[in-house]
């Protein structure tokens, strides 16, 4: 009778580890998920928003990326290897267009290295509109994810393929 107690104790407590361990996990990718709308949120920018606005935005936008960073934006923006290019980047992204909007429609999260290094496809629905002109684009990122300093953070961004609309032609 004693050792079948033992066992069960034993048995549940592999199982609770197990599920300790494995909801961990569960709560890094979603931090991952969170730390990515919050970035979609944070290159939100209106019409109205002032050049101190600007700055303060564009080193809040830097703080979702590793310090050591390689982005990949494509045309027309050269590739960024640090955070301070990145401020300098987005402060004149964000100043040269009226306003813009980025929305994510979709995301594929996975583990490269269990709780140190993440993948993410992304799919976002970015609308701009600069020298009075709108534009809705439609774009895939891929995005690795790593931890710094205790955060999850963006190490590096490639652009995936354009998403074209149905029925689009093909210019």
């Amino acid at each position: 009778m004693v050792k079948s107690w033992t066992w069960g104790l034993l048995l549940a407590g592999v199982l609770l580890g197990g599920a300790w361990w494995w909801l961990g996990g569960d709560r890094d990718l979603r931090k991952i998920m969170r730390q990515s709308e919050r970035l979609a949120a944070a290159l939100h920018k209106t019409p109205d928003e002032g050049l101190l606005g600007l700055a303060t935005r564009s080193r809040e936008v830097a703080g979702f990326f590793a310090s050591k960073v390689a982005l990949t934006p494509g045309d027309p923006l050269p590739p960024i290897q640090s955070r301070d290019e990145l401020v300098t980047v987005a402060a004149t992204t964000l100043h040269a267009v009226s306003s813009l909007e980025v929305q994510i429609l979709d995301r594929e999260l996975s583990w490269i290295e269990p709780h140190q290094e993440a993948a993410m496809r992304v799919a976002v629905e970015v609308r701009v509109e600069a020298q009075g002109e709108r534009q809705k684009m439609l774009h895939t990122y891929d995005l690795k994810w790593i931890r710094e300093e205790e955060r999850w953070v963006v190490a590096s961004v490639q652009p995936g393929e354009s998403i074209r609309r149905p029925g689009a032609s093909g210019q």
